[in-house]
């Protein structure tokens, strides 16, 4: 009985902060992850010189992003699983994003109770957003 008693105690007990920490490195690293991805394309895109090599350039991209996208996503549930939300208020906060929609995100991703639904129309929003700013790009370069 003592047992029961104690696993039912430690299930209970608050989740350490030591593993938000892990997981929020986890983040930060994807975070650095994508910023040398957008570096390396805009290294990639001086290089090539054809409509279609952009386009290419372009998807794989597009690919790479969206998974760095979701493996955030899926930290953030996992941070949140872990965390009781005294201690969720208490990891520190991005204050701001280049634009509106990024920015809805942070929001979101900071949010204690937001839940993986809330997150899908933004990131369908920041996908159309990039695409259409990628046509440009393209227009621009290949009148």
């Amino acid at each position: 009985m003592r047992w029961l008693l104690a696993l039912l105690l430690l299930a209970a007990w608050p989740p350490a902060a030591v593993a938000l920490d892990d997981l929020a490195d986890e983040v930060q690293q994807v975070l650095r992850e994508a910023h040398a991805e957008q570096q390396a394309l805009e290294a990639t895109l001086a290089a090539l010189a054809t409509e279609e090599g952009w386009r290419a350039a372009f998807r794989a991209f597009n690919a790479r992003r969206d998974a760095q996208q979701e493996r955030i996503i899926e930290l953030y549930q996992h941070m949140k699983s872990r965390a009781i939300p005294e201690q969720w208020e208490a990891l520190p906060r991005v204050l701001a994003a280049d634009d509106g929609t990024a920015q809805e995100l942070l929001g979101f991703l900071q949010t204690y109770d937001a839940g993986r639904a809330d997150f899908q129309p933004i990131l369908q929003q920041l996908r159309a957003e990039a695409a259409a700013g990628q046509e440009r790009a393209i227009r621009q370069r290949f009148p």
